[in-house]
């Protein structure tokens, strides 16, 4: 029996040491510690802000990691947790003393998004498998992550903001301050640049995938510093240091890329902003990566990936339509069903979004909802938009039931197709035509959740 006791224990201790070592841990398990603690402890090591200023935004990190487990808006389990991990364990294994530091989560959030808190968690959002292409520009999407952390580029940029606010706007004249003001950001930027470059190249992941994948984090957006998530306490100015005048140091990470000087220009003085923030980060890392000597890589079987991106999809498309987020869904499940005409929760999808949006239409409340909500493919959020906003709702109704009757004659026994058949036959033709199909559904599926639903539903006939 004793024997027994000592090997559960050295289990237990080795499954510990193994989660440790890959940070696999739910957003509950990191929340169950003294955070108000952390928060104390995290702000005295750090060295950027006051520490009653520090404290207050590593306390907002974990009430937003709160918020985020409250809401259910975290995978607890799913196959991309055991992916993304391992592709931050390779980079990690450069950094060896972040793993301690640093925590991956996944959201269910159908936007592609990826940020990092100050306190060291990496959260990527399930919705950036649809916009990233291969794997050597998901590594680099993490890799940049790791090194905003690592160089704690959110306490910075606060540090700026409250520096910039001690500066009366007379004293913007003076060329010194204005160029300060308008590059200390970029000169941050320059300093992940470089970090994920020169670290990507030592790595079996291709270097050059961080070019393509820089325009999704620029025109997107997304290159925040972690900013939103952070209510950042900015009111109370420091003023131990005149930093917004210094600048900072790159030297320390040049060490294989060898940067040309059109690269130090482009971040440190007003031609940066002549051209776009985009257009030079391109050209800088660019110039870059064609006068450094590495190694050409063999092509990364990207197999996994893949499949991972392919599962993912139906996840966003189907987070989207979670959210009431219709057109975003509508397009999603669009782009599905014609990538894979034969699946039938692509059709399922279609038939959801499709659904609601003639509700919507038919309601006379689209334009409301239209103006409530954001529609991230602004391009072809638009079009969907105007097609709804022009087509009338007869037309909308017949290719409605057209489509769900056609659902339905291929899939009778999937219990959502079903359900949504009955719905639309209400919606486009009428209670009268509804009775059949909201009987044939309790009949074919008497454990249906929906089954007390389309029983007030016959009654009320």
């Amino acid at each position: 029996m004793k024997r027994f006791f000592i090997f559960f224990i050295f289990l237990l201790n080795l499954s510990a040491a193994k989660a440790q070592e890959n940070n696999t841990q739910n957003v509950a398990e990191y929340l169950n510690q003294n955070w108000i603690e952390k928060s104390k402890q995290l702000s005295v090591a750090q060295s950027i802000l006051v520490a009653t200023e520090a404290e207050e935004i590593y306390k907002n990190c974990f009430y937003y990691l709160n918020y985020l487990n409250d809401n259910d808006e975290i995978y607890s389990q799913h196959p991309s947790i055991e992916y993304l991990q391992k592709l931050l364990n390779e980079i990690l294994a450069k950094q060896p003393e972040l793993k301690k530091d640093i925590r991956l989560f996944v959201s269910k959030n159908p936007e592609p998004d990826a940020y990092v808190l100050p306190e060291g968690s990496i959260i990527v959002n399930i919705g950036i498998f649809n916009f990233i292409k291969n794997e050597s520009q998901l590594a680099a999407v993490l890799c940049q992550k790791v090194f905003h952390y690592k160089l704690q580029h959110t306490l910075k940029k606060i540090k700026i903001d409250s520096d910039l606010k001690s500066v009366q706007l007379s004293s913007f004249s003076s060329p010194g301050i204005k160029y300060a003001y308008t590059n200390y950001p970029k000169a941050l930027l320059a300093q992940v640049d470089l970090a994920t470059t020169n670290l990507l190249q030592e790595t079996r992941f291709d270097a050059t995938e961080y070019l393509n994948v820089l325009p999704l984090i620029c025109n997107l957006k997304r290159d925040s510093l972690g900013t939103k998530i952070i209510r950042s306490v900015v009111d109370v100015a420091t003023s131990n240091s005149p930093g917004i005048l210094r600048e900072v140091a790159i030297t320390p990470f040049q060490k294989r890329i060898d940067f040309k000087k059109s690269y130090q220009r482009s971040v440190s003085d007003e031609y940066y902003n002549s051209s776009g923030p985009l257009n030079n980060r391109n050209l800088a890392i660019k110039d870059g990566l064609t006068t450094s000597t590495f190694p050409l890589k063999q092509p990364i079987d990207s197999t996994q990936y893949i499949k991972m991106a392919e599962n993912a999809a139906y996840e966003i498309a189907e987070n989207y339509f979670l959210r009431s987020k219709y057109f975003e869904g509508f397009y999603e499940s669009m782009v599905l069903s014609k990538k894979y005409p034969e699946s039938i929760p692509a059709q399922t999808l279609f038939l959801k979004n499709l659904y609601w949006l003639c509700v919507l239409k038919q309601d006379s409340s689209i334009n409301n909802y239209i103006k409530e909500n954001n529609f991230f493919h602004v391009k072809d959020i638009r079009f969907l938009q105007l097609a709804f906003y022009n087509a009338s709702t007869d037309v909308l109704h017949k290719n409605l039931f057209t489509v769900a009757k056609n659902a339905y004659t291929k899939t009778p026994d999937n219990e959502a197709i079903a359900l949504y058949y009955a719905l639309i036959v209400e919606l486009t033709l009428g209670k009268a035509y509804a009775d059949a199909p909201y009987a044939n559904f309790i009949k074919s599926f008497p454990q249906s959740v929906y089954k007390e639903f389309i029983s007030n539903k016959l009654t009320a006939f």
